[in-house]
């Protein structure tokens, strides 16, 4: 089980649970296999969202190999062929669907979609949005 509390970089504050989970994700694939142990920081969010980013990520960790093996079922290139934070806004959404089921599916794919196009390009959304 992960710790109460979880750092991410201090450059933005998240806006949202969803957000810094993605976030943090995208650390942790950049440094993939030596995890940064040090706790999600879920400063800034309210005691439910902190639980969320919390959930979020752990089963998105903990899931990791599931994940990738459902995403890639449903890609043209390999998972691991993207980039980063493209690969991050699948393992966060997927994980989401398949595993957090008291979220509904429209609300994670439409928050994936746009961090999508906000953090990796336009069309990325088109992608995630796809898969």
């Amino acid at each position: 089980m992960l710790p109460a509390v979880m750092t991410t970089p201090e450059s933005a504050a998240p806006a949202d649970a969803r957000q810094l989970a993605t976030r943090f994700i995208s650390e942790q694939l950049r440094r993939w296999p030596d995890l940064d142990l040090r706790p999600l920081s879920t400063s800034g969010l309210d005691e439910r969202d902190a639980r969320l980013a919390q959930a979020i990520c752990g089963e998105t960790i903990r899931r990791r190999l599931t994940l990738e093996w459902l995403l890639n079922s449903r890609l043209r290139r390999p998972l691991q062929e993207l980039e980063t934070n493209l690969q991050a806004v699948l393992l966060v959404g997927a994980a989401q669907i398949f595993f957090l089921q008291h979220q509904p599916d429209y609300a994670v794919v439409n928050e994936s979609v746009a961090w999508a196009k906000r953090r990796v390009r336009a069309k990325a959304g088109g992608l995630v949005n796809a898969v």
